[in-house]
This record gives C-alpha cells, sequence and structure tokens, in this order.
C-alpha cells in the first residue's frame, strides 16, 4: 500500500466508515460499514504504511450516554497504537 502513496502523507479516519451495529454513535448512520475487526486491518495496513500523522473524527458522544461506545474507541486506539509499537 505505503509505496503509491505520496510522501508526506496523513492517515485520516473517519469512524462513521464502521457498520451503525459496530458504533451507532454516529450523526449519519448508514446502511453497510466496516466491522472493528476489518476496521483494525485497515488501520493497521496504513499504520505500517509511515504517515506523518494520524487524526480520528465523527463520534458523537450525545448519542453514547453511557459512554460505552467511546470506550471501545479507546480500546480500539489503544490495540493501534500498541502494535505499532511493537
Amino acid at each position: 500500500m505505503g509505496a503509491s502513496l505520496p510522501d508526506p502523507w496523513w492517515f485520516h479516519l473517519d469512524l462513521d466508515v464502521l457498520s451503525t451495529e459496530a458504533l451507532p454513535a454516529v450523526d449519519y448512520p448508514q446502511d453497510g460499514g466496516l466491522g472493528w475487526k476489518e476496521l483494525a486491518a485497515v488501520t493497521e495496513t496504513a499504520l505500517d504504511a509511515g504517515p506523518v500523522g494520524w487524526d480520528v473524527t465523527i463520534y458523537n458522544p450525545d448519542m453514547d450516554p453511557q459512554r460505552t461506545d467511546a470506550r471501545r474507541i479507546v480500546r480500539f486506539l489503544g490495540s493501534a497504537v500498541r502494535a505499532r509499537a511493537s
């Protein structure tokens, strides 16, 4: 993947690529989408390609009163960073 990317490049991840079942706390839920395992694979590939930075967007805390999705997002980010560090 990295061979076709400009250098430097930035990894922008909108969490609304996830299915509504995987992440309901988004403003515009839509049919289809990735599961967390699929997103992890995409993220790992992107991070292995060496971006100069990474941002993560699209989470609506008003739609997550128990913060269940917030905790899932934090676990996902922690796993991605740990996998990259090892």
